[in-house]
C-alpha cells in the first residue's frame, strides 16, 4: 500500500482501517495501537537523520481506524509508516505504507 505524497511542511492526519478484520471478530475492538516511521528511501543521496520525529501527538483510535497526525519530512525521501493494532482479544494486527515526501512542483 502507497500513501499519496506528503508536503514536506503539510500536517495532517494518516491512517489504517481495520474494518475488514473487525468484521469477522464480533465484539472484538482495538484497545491500543502503536506507529513506526522510518526511511526506506531517497532521490539524491537525501537522508532523515530523525524520521520518528514526523510524529505529533497521541494515535488516534476512531472505531476501526487507527491515525497518527503527521508533520514535517525530508523532501525527496520515501518513508514507511507501520502501525500495530493491538485488538481486545489480544492479537496484534500490523499494516505499513510507504508515502514520499515531496514538494508539489516535484510531483509532476
Amino acid at each position: 500500500m502507497n500513501f499519496s505524497p506528503k508536503e514536506p511542511d503539510s500536517k495532517e492526519y494518516f491512517g489504517f482501517s481495520y474494518e475488514n478484520e473487525l468484521a469477522s471478530l464480533p465484539g472484538v475492538t482495538i484497545t491500543g495501537a502503536t506507529w513506526e516511521i522510518v526511511q526506506v528511501g531517497a532521490q539524491n543521496d537525501e537522508t532523515d537523520p530523525a524520521p520518528s520525529l514526523m510524529k505529533s501527538g497521541n494515535t488516534v483510535i476512531n472505531g476501526a481506524n487507527v491515525l497518527q497526525f503527521i508533520i514535517g519530512g525530508v523532501d525527496l525521501v520515501q518513508y514507511c509508516f507501520s502501525c500495530e493494532a493491538t485488538l481486545s482479544d489480544g492479537q496484534v494486527l500490523p499494516k505499513s505504507a510507504t508515502c514520499w515526501v515531496r514538494t508539489a512542483c516535484r510531483r509532476a
